[in-house]
């Protein structure tokens, strides 16, 4: 999965993380008559140095579906099913200390 290949939710971005602005993207899958659809949101507001690698982090989750099968991503990455049948996952940058 490329990046460019990814369906951005520019619109609704605002809203998603209109009260949590510790977040840098968010991630939503449905599967309708057994096609995957996908659709990401990243954080406006995040410093523009993290974009590339929250648009990476959902290129990765979409390659895994496609690798490992719906079912099996779903089992693998903490989604959370939504009470419209689609699942979503949001993701958040962390600075870890240094490894010696």
């Amino acid at each position: 999965m490329q990046i460019e290949d990814l369906i951005f939710e520019d619109d609704a971005a605002h809203r998603y993380f209109e009260n949590m602005p510790d977040l840098d993207a968010f991630i939503v899958v449905g599967v309708d008559d057994g096609d995957i659809y996908y659709g990401c949101a990243v954080n406006p507001d995040i410093d523009p140095g993290r974009e590339l690698g929250a648009l990476g982090w959902c290129a990765q989750l979409v390659t895994r579906i496609a690798d490992r099968g719906f079912d099996e991503a779903m089992k693998t990455d903490p989604w959370q099913q939504r009470s419209d049948g689609r699942w979503q996952l949001w993701g958040r940058a962390v600075d870890l200390p240094p490894h010696d």
